[in-house]
C-alpha cells in the first residue's frame, strides 16, 4: 500500500501563535493529513460546528477568548464530538 491508498485524514489545529500552527500544519501536510488551522478557542469552535467530519483535534492550552481546556470541554460534552482524540499542547 502506498501513501496515496491511504484516505486523508482531517486535523483541526488550534493556537494563537501563527508561526507554531503554520509549522504544525506543514509537517502533518507531509503525511496523509488535510489541516485547518484556528487562531484562538473561539475559531476553533466555530470550525466544529460547521465541520462534517474530524480526525484529531490539537489544542493550544492557552489561547485567547476560550482556552484549549474550554475547547475540550465542549468537545467532550458535544454528542457528535465527544469521541474525537485530542492532543493538548503548550509552550508552559
Amino acid at each position: 500500500m502506498t501513501q496515496t491508498d491511504i484516505p486523508e485524514k482531517h486535523i483541526l489545529v488550534a493556537d494563537d501563535e501563527a508561526h507554531i500552527g503554520r509549522i504544525i500544519k506543514i509537517k502533518m501536510e507531509q503525511g496523509p493529513f488535510r489541516v485547518t488551522l484556528a487562531f484562538d478557542g473561539q475559531e476553533a469552535v466555530d470550525v466544529l460546528e460547521e465541520e462534517q467530519s474530524l480526525d484529531l483535534v490539537v489544542l493550544d492550552l492557552m489561547m485567547p477568548r476560550l482556552s484549549g481546556l474550554d475547547v475540550l470541554d465542549r468537545i467532550r460534552s458535544s454528542e457528535k464530538w465527544k469521541d474525537l482524540p485530542c492532543i493538548i499542547l503548550t509552550a508552559a
